[in-house]
């Protein structure tokens, strides 16, 4: 089921859920930070090195947006958290600096690393594994979902993807790896 509550945590367990109901119902103080999709996952190696051959692929209904947060972007939104806990106190935060659709990721990896990083929707049928829940669940979401306006306002400084692929010198390791390769 559609529940923006959830996050990434859609195992039939619930175990994120589970936590966070008990700790609206303790009476105790809490803050919840909810974590979509890394940017540093693009940066790995080995997923990096895929991309020219088989691009951004779209296990959902093309226009699927994906969220994205940088770990230095949620530690500066912890840190906020842990250095104002009354004001943080009660505060349920769906992380995310950016929000694209697969499609607009292709072109943001394209246009970083000036390599054509093609796009494809696959259907259900590819999908395999542990993760099919979560790419379901994340086709149910809206931008609405996510506090990135909001972020952006309190936190300027929180990194767009493709300001973080930039800082991270994505387009350089890219050439390299494709250089390398041939």
């Amino acid at each position: 089921p559609a529940d923006t509550e959830l996050g990434f945590d859609v195992n039939p367990t619930g175990t994120k859920r589970a936590i966070e109901m008990h700790l609206r119902a303790s009476g105790n103080s809490y803050t919840t930070l909810r974590i979509p999709f890394m940017m540093e996952n693009l940066m790995r190696e080995r997923d990096m090195a895929g991309l020219p051959a088989n691009g951004v692929v779209d296990y959902g209904a093309e226009g699927t947006v994906a969220y994205y947060i940088s770990s230095g972007d949620m530690g500066l939104l912890a840190a906020a958290a842990f250095s104002d806990p009354e004001g943080w106190n009660g505060r349920e935060v769906n992380m995310a600096s950016d929000a694209l659709t697969y499609k607009e990721v292709a072109e943001v990896l394209s246009r970083v690393s000036g390599i054509d990083i093609p796009y494809r929707v696959a259907p259900w049928s590819e999908m395999r594994g542990p993760f099919v829940p979560n790419f379901q669940f994340f086709e149910t979401l809206s931008r609405e979902d996510y506090d990135i306006d909001e972020l952006r306002a309190e936190f300027p400084q929180i990194q767009t993807l493709e300001q973080y692929l930039i800082s991270q010198n994505f387009g350089e390791k890219m050439r390299v790896l494709v250089e390398g390769a041939q």
